[in-house]
């Protein structure tokens, strides 16, 4: 058994060896060599295309080695190669729903409150320029007896509050309370700074006086 095993393993690594040796006498005879290079990618976008944490969403890498395939050529010599690759990023690109560290995204859990404060917290700053905003004039503190100094969605909740976004209930702001649709409604609507529209019995559940009648009818007639 161990006999067979250990021929096995002999052959796999002599075809293998084998593969890697006549690569790039393939690639020479068919007029290129593999020849040694630098490759730099760049990705730009708005804040040098980090999200509102400060984690990069493109990272710039730097490849060396044999990266080039290069034409034979009689009488001339491979000296180097060298290339520069930039991708922009638009705001329009720049994703707001990051999800979670270990790479879900958990499509089917409700969305606190804290979540949705994040969604449009990104959208905020990457929608705007930023030069016509100061950071930190749009971040309090304190704001809320529910949201601490060290957690990750105190400059969302904070920096929404500042520019009439969200509000709170007793200096609480619930920010694991499951958001409802309504609620999301009046932050969208609050968002885009939409105006006020003339009542219309639009839908059956959303009643002439409610809190958050004006601002669902107001998305709806932007809609």
């Amino acid at each position: 058994m161990k006999s067979s095993r250990l021929t096995r393993m002999v052959a796999v690594f002599l075809v293998f060896v084998l593969l890697i040796g006549t690569a790039p006498a393939a690639l020479a005879n068919s007029g290129y060599t593999l020849q040694s290079g630098e490759i730099n990618t760049h990705f730009l976008g708005l804040q040098s295309c980090t999200d509102t944490e400060g984690t990069p969403l493109a990272p710039s890498t730097r490849t060396r080695g044999n990266v080039f395939p290069a034409p034979n050529i009689e009488n001339h010599t491979y000296v180097s190669y060298t290339a520069d690759i930039t991708h922009v990023y638009s705001r329009e690109h720049l994703p707001y729903i990051i999800g979670y560290p270990d790479g879900s995204v958990r499509p089917e859990r409700d969305m606190v409150r804290a979540e949705a404060a994040m969604v449009f917290h990104r959208m905020f700053w990457w929608t705007r320029d930023a030069s016509e905003w100061n950071r930190d004039r749009l971040f309090d503190r304190n704001t809320f007896d529910d949201v601490p100094m060290d957690t990750w969605f105190t400059e969302a909740v904070e920096t929404l509050y500042n520019i009439g976004v969200v509000e709170g209930s007793s200096g609480s702001f619930r920010p694991h309370d499951p958001i409802t649709r309504e609620e999301f409604a009046v932050m969208a609507a609050r968002f885009e700074r939409l105006r006020e529209v003339p009542f219309v019995q639009r839908f059956s559940d959303v009643h002439r006086g409610d809190w958050s009648t004006p601002y669902i009818h107001a998305a709806a007639e932007r809609g």
